[in-house]
């Protein structure tokens, strides 16, 4: 999640497993990462998911009424 210039710094949470599923040609993990925020637009940076991750394979959901302006992916290896 990505906020406007006004905030001075990221709110960082990490994400632990919460279900593996293991198969003949690899495996899926489930994180699951929790925050509080106060109202407003806020930055949310989350840490922890299975290196071998990527965009295609994430999926963000919000509780009701709470709006994802705007997300980056950015993996930074090992």
């Amino acid at each position: 999640f990505v906020a406007g210039p006004a905030l001075a710094r990221d709110t960082q949470v990490d994400a632990a497993v919460k279900e593996v599923y293991i198969y003949l040609q690899g495996a899926r993990l489930v994180h699951q990462a929790q925050v509080q925020l106060a109202s407003g637009t806020q930055s949310v940076r989350i840490a922890g998911l299975a290196d071998g991750a990527d965009e295609a394979s994430t999926r963000i959901l919000l509780p009701k009424g709470v709006q994802l302006l705007h997300y980056r992916w950015q993996h930074l290896p090992l």
